[in-house]
């Protein structure tokens, strides 16, 4: 509407009316179809951002405000850089420009940073959309995988830590297979070998008996032979008996105050005869003054003879098995508290994991099993006697490749009530 004025003062009142209707329609329909898709959007509980070709947000849903502690309208209008860093937020329009270029879509995994936040693993997907007036647009979904990235980190580990236990364990049951066929094999031997050390006696005295029997039911019993017949019964019988005492008869200690040197030089005057038969020359040297132990002499003796038994028998002819004998940790006052013994052999020595094992019971080292004769025992009887006095004995390897024994015996009563020779080397 408008008034008009003319020359000769009149003035007329101009009406224009044009009909809006189907515009007014398509404005209402177009808000209509803009609040639905509004509705639609925040309805969807993944965060969901349109970003325009200046990589500015002009669409969010509430789940993306309520991702990112925003409200929506202070998102409108911002972009990427605004809440990450600017590295990541290179390789995001750089993202952008690649799909508005190439097309298609991208679906990815990614550890997005949050500054203060922390970092934070989403599954993405976006497309570019090219309008036909020439707009660009990136539709994004994102969605935070980080609790499911935990928690499938957790379980990988544990399966990692369960696949360790497995082959821990699979590796101890080895072991313990190992060390029951190990044992079991030990046993089978030792039956052997004791099947062997009984039964050789038992056949002489059996025999002899026999011999003896037959000979005073003919009549022709002379006394020397009959003699001769009982003492191989005697001594058999002795032989059986020192092998049944060694098994059985542990428990009792007659301790007393003794000189190691005289122990040792009665066991290596006692092996003399089995050295020279072997062509093994054994050096002992009992200069100075007296090496007092406190112990049980005949125990004590069993040690040695075991000890040096077994030096002599596993070195070659024309080697030699070396003892010496010293006083260990003496007192102010000269008072010995232990002695020590190192039997030294050349043979053929002991591997290196045997060290210990020798003195198992019914164990023997791996170079020096024979299959006959030696129970597997005699170490193990060793180790119990020196236990039972408060000592100590080892196994180490000679500097020139053969075997050493050592024993460490107290050399008071006082050392063995107390067992301060635990920590003996």
């Amino acid at each position: 509407k408008g008034i008009v004025s003319l020359a000769d003062g009149s003035r007329y009142l101009i009406g224009l009316n044009l009909d809006i209707t189907d515009r007014k329609r398509a404005e209402l329909e177009l808000e209509r179809n803009r609040r639905f898709l509004d509705t639609v959007i925040d309805a969807i509980p993944v965060a969901v951002f349109v970003k325009d070709s200046e990589h500015r947000w002009v669409i969010v849903n509430e789940a993306a405000s309520l991702d990112l502690g925003m409200p929506k309208t202070a998102l409108i209008g911002s972009s990427d850089r605004a809440l990450l860093t600017p590295e990541y937020a290179d390789k995001v329009e750089a993202e952008d420009d690649r799909l508005w270029a190439e097309g298609g879509k991208l679906i990815t995994e990614t550890e997005v940073p949050f500054p203060g936040r922390g970092a934070r693993w989403m599954l993405k997907t976006k497309v570019g959309a090219v309008m036909p007036d020439g707009s660009r647009y990136i539709i994004a979904a994102v969605l935070d995988v980080t609790s499911r990235r935990q928690t499938e980190e957790a379980l990988r580990e544990h399966r990692d830590r369960l696949e360790e236990l497995v082959e821990a364990r699979t590796q101890e049951l080895a072991a313990a297979k190992d060390a029951a066929e190990a044992a079991n094999q030990a046993k089978s031997e030792f039956l052997a070998n004791m099947s062997h050390e009984l039964r050789t006696p038992m056949h002489a005295i059996l025999s002899f008996a026999r011999l003896g029997t037959e000979r005073l039911a003919s009549g022709k019993g002379d006394a020397i032979k009959l003699g001769q017949y009982l003492g191989r019964i005697e001594s058999s019988g002795d032989r059986l008996l020192r092998l049944l005492n060694d098994l059985l008869d542990l428990s009792k200690l007659e301790a007393g105050r003794h000189d190691m040197r005289d122990i040792t030089a009665g066991v290596v005057d006692e092996l003399s005869g089995v050295a020279r038969e072997r062509g093994v020359v054994v050096d002992l040297s009992l200069e100075g003054n007296a090496v007092p132990v406190w112990c049980d002499a005949v125990r004590v003796a069993q040690v040695v003879r075991n000890v040096l038994g077994n030096a002599i028998k596993f070195t070659p002819s024309g080697k030699r098995v070396r003892l010496e004998m010293e006083v260990c940790n003496a007192s102010a006052s000269g008072e010995a508290a232990c002695a020590r013994l190192a039997v030294t052999d050349e043979g053929a020595g002991i591997p290196q994991g045997e060290l210990e094992a020798v003195f198992d019971k019914f164990v023997q080292s791996s170079k020096t099993k024979s299959g006959a004769g030696g129970t597997g025992l005699g170490l193990a009887i060793c180790r119990e006697i020196v236990n039972q006095h408060s000592g100590r004995i080892w196994a180490e390897h000679a500097e020139d490749g053969g075997a050493r024994f050592v024993v460490v015996l107290p050399g008071s009563q006082v050392a063995v009530e107390s067992g301060a020779l635990r920590h003996v080397a």
